[in-house]
């Protein structure tokens, strides 16, 4: 009741103040220095109503404005996951289609002691075999070469503690390595805490060297199964039959036309 009593007691006085002016001043040149300063008084307890009016519409401008930087924003990494999935997709067709081939190899040893680090080939230099090559099994990787004799080479194996292949999560486009443990288990480290990832999750080969193609595969994504320095590490499901390695596939350059 004390607000708008107040309110009605100020409009009463503007207008009582007006109308004095009218009478008494009309075409004093002194009225109008008198009428400014009179609306001048006025318009104080406007003052707090027009600073929060523009405060609201900066803010409001503000939020609209952080709303739009924000959608563009995700349309853009949308389009940058887009664009990996495409390159990615480009250079693997691109490698195993038409600069290399794939050539038949039996194993012929593999030690014990070593079961699941090394494995001998048939197949060496003279076959074409260089150091660094892919080696698969029904077109799963399952190692490189790394030693190349004339005619025999030596593959050592995903599950090897030693080697580490860089891994891309095909539904993610998220970055591992692939690690063994020397004895028969494969784990995807280096998986930021933050990027969860399901079971069952395709694996595939990155880009490591002109030999290793991207794409390649590699298995499925298991379960989680600890974190180790800020990242999750997860188990792996190869594609491979390690126990059953026999008959094996090596990626070699094809030869061009002379």
């Amino acid at each position: 009741m004390k607000k708008e009593g107040s309110t009605a007691l100020h409009g009463l006085a503007s207008v009582a103040v007006g109308f004095l002016l009218m009478v008494f001043l009309s075409g004093n040149p002194a009225a109008y220095l008198v009428m400014d300063t009179a609306g001048t008084m006025l318009s104080w307890p406007e003052l707090p109503a027009r600073a929060a009016r523009i405060g609201v519409e900066k803010a409001v401008s503000w939020f609209g404005d952080t709303t739009r930087l924000q959608r563009e924003i995700d349309k853009l990494q949308a389009e940058n996951v887009r664009l990996k999935q495409a390159l990615h997709t480009a250079v693997s067709e691109s490698v195993s289609s038409s600069e290399e081939g794939l050539l038949r190899a039996r194993v012929v040893l593999r030690r014990p002691d070593d079961w699941w680090k090394e494995l001998k080939i048939d197949k060496g230099s003279a076959d074409g075999i260089e150091k660094g090559m892919a080696v698969l099994q029904d077109g799963f990787l399952v190692g490189r070469v790394f030693q190349v004799s004339r005619n025999f080479s030596w593959v050592e194996l995903l599950t090897s503690p030693v080697l580490m292949i860089p891994a891309v999560v095909e539904e993610t486009r998220d970055l591992g390595v692939i690690a063994g443990d020397g004895e028969g288990r494969i784990s995807l480290l280096y998986v930021p805490l933050e990027n969860l990832l399901t079971p069952g999750m395709k694996l595939t080969s990155a880009l490591v060297s002109e030999h290793l193609a991207p794409g390649l595969r590699i298995g499925e994504v298991g379960e989680a199964t600890g974190i180790s320095g800020g990242y999750r590490i997860y188990s792996v499901v190869p594609g491979a039959e390690f126990s059953r390695l026999y008959n094996l596939q090596v990626f070699v350059k094809k030869e061009g036309p002379r």
